[in-house]
């Protein structure tokens, strides 16, 4: 939905499904489960991010809206912003 370091223009405002707040592991190849310890599990998300070396910090489900402070402060992304749903 947003990308790091992008410019963000409109608020989204999410009223269902599985969305997360993600960051950019700057990993060199494919982030998995081999390569992550057993605690950090939860941070993959769908094989296109791990591909990428995208790792979920917090997964959301249901309402909830982003970019609020984007928008009013004028500011590019810190974040990525990801559905892993149909929202």
């Amino acid at each position: 939905m947003i990308e790091e370091e992008g410019d963000v223009t409109e608020i989204y405002f999410i009223m269902d499904g599985d969305w997360a707040v993600a960051f950019d592991s700057f990993s060199k190849g494919d982030v998995s489960a081999a390569n992550l310890d057993p605690d950090d599990l939860d941070m993959l998300g769908k094989p296109d991010m791990s591909k990428r070396g995208i790792l979920i910090a917090n997964q959301k489900s249901g309402f909830g809206y982003i970019g609020d402070y984007y928008v009013l402060a004028s500011k590019r992304s810190q974040f990525y912003y990801v559905a892993l749903t149909r929202v």
